[in-house]
């Protein structure tokens, strides 16, 4: 018995250690978009500068991203128009795939002032 409790103590530290390597692998890989160095308040004199530690911040930023799609018409000798087809997954309507997978209702245009 009390060699199943030293080992399941044992098997948590492992646990704890892996997790932390981890963690460290999964930062280092990221894209940094910005690097901002922070100093401390107040610096005694006489004070070493030793290097920084990085702390890294994951954030998300939305923007609009709007594209015009300006489809060719063709007039053909006999009087008929031909246009160019919207991509796949625009074709019938005027929000974007990404829109449609972050906002799944279907969005009245009188809400977003928007001509649908």
């Amino acid at each position: 018995m009390r060699k199943q409790i030293l080992l399941m103590k044992r098997m948590k530290k492992i646990k704890k250690r892996k997790r932390k390597v981890q963690n460290v692998a999964k930062t280092a890989e990221l894209p940094i978009h910005h690097t901002q160095i922070i100093k401390p308040d107040n610096i005694p004199k006489d004070s070493k500068f030793k290097g920084y530690k990085d702390v890294v911040v994951q954030d998300i930023i939305i923007q609009t991203n709007n594209t015009c799609y300006r489809l060719a018409q063709y007039e053909t000798p006999n009087g008929q128009y031909i246009t160019g087809q919207l991509p796949e997954g625009i074709r019938d309507n005027h929000w974007g795939k990404n829109i449609t997978k972050f906002h799944p209702i279907p969005i009245p245009s009188s809400t977003c002032h928007s001509t649908y």
